[in-house]
């Protein structure tokens, strides 16, 4: 079959257009299927070889790492997201008329064993909120909270929360609406008290970070732009340490242990009920420091 050619960097540039806007996939998403792309790419010696690859190829590429690491595991992962890499690569070039077939049809995923995180108790998400509210500094402390505070009452990937933006809150409800969720499908999230009004009390200061009146997101940094993944998992990790919590705590713990507290039994009166004593415990703490 005769291909057009298409520069290297205008057809990668192309497809993470494509990862984004058709497959809505998150901005670290297509970050890492680029990276694994572009792997791909040295392995076989070209773009247009990349284009051209058989099946027999690409197990050859997806069993290189096996090679390149001793820990089973980590090499069924790595295998597992370079497969699909390569098949939203195939379909991208197939979308496009650069393809006639899918050479990763077939090619099976590998099973990895995972060890669910031991979530965190109550008590522990209690103290993390506390030393939050207590350490942070003035002009983040209504940030910190609230962003602690929806982590663990709503069970949001760190990825969704720092991608929040002003209007898709409305507190008058306590809920979060067209929330992007895996897979890019988008639905409401509803919020309880202790979170709604946690964010409430950060939307009255949010202008003491100097965001542009431009800037959408919900949560900003210093320098009044999106807050990054990266500066959320690191502020939860730091005030976990200064709560005393003896282990590496991240908003993926905060996500597991927020499913584990509220969505541990089937019956949804018993949902309702989980909810109503994880509230109560920081309704508890709350006034506990209003009478010191």
């Amino acid at each position: 079959m005769n291909r057009p050619q298409h520069p290297t960097h205008n057809l990668t540039a192309a497809f993470a257009d494509y990862l984004t806007a058709e497959r809505l996939r998150a901005p670290r998403t297509s970050k890492t299927y680029g990276a694994a792309l572009a792997q791909f790419v040295r392995f076989v010696g070209s773009l247009d070889a990349a284009i051209g690859c058989n099946r027999a190829q690409i197990q050859q590429f997806l069993g290189s790492t096996h090679h390149a690491t001793g820990d089973v595991a980590l090499a069924r992962g790595r295998w597992n997201l370079r497969l699909s890499a390569l098949r939203a690569w195939y379909g991208f070039l197939a979308g496009r008329g650069l393809v006639t077939g899918d050479p990763t049809a077939g090619i099976s995923r590998q099973r990895v064993s995972r060890r669910d995180p031991q979530p965190l108790s109550l008590q522990e998400l209690v103290a993390l909120v506390a030393a939050v509210d207590r350490e942070s500094p003035g002009v983040y402390r209504a940030r910190n909270v609230a962003i602690v505070q929806t982590l663990i009452q709503t069970a949001l990937r760190v990825g969704e929360l720092a991608g929040l933006d002003t209007a898709q809150l409305d507190v008058q409800t306590g809920v979060l609406v067209g929330v992007r969720r895996n897979g890019g499908k988008s639905a409401a999230v509803w919020l309880n008290p202790p979170a709604t009004r946690a964010l409430a009390a950060y939307l009255a200061r949010r202008s003491d970070l100097h965001p542009p009146p431009c800037e959408p997101a919900l949560f900003v940094s210093h320098t009044g732009a999106r807050m990054a993944v990266r500066s959320v998992q690191e502020m939860v990790s730091k005030y976990a340490r200064v709560a005393g919590i003896r282990r590496r705590v991240t908003p993926h713990l905060l996500r597991h242990s927020a499913a584990s507290a509220l969505y541990v039994t089937v019956a949804a009166q018993d949902r309702i009920n989980a909810a109503a004593r994880l509230g109560a415990a920081f309704e508890a703490e709350r006034a506990t420091k209003a009478r010191r």
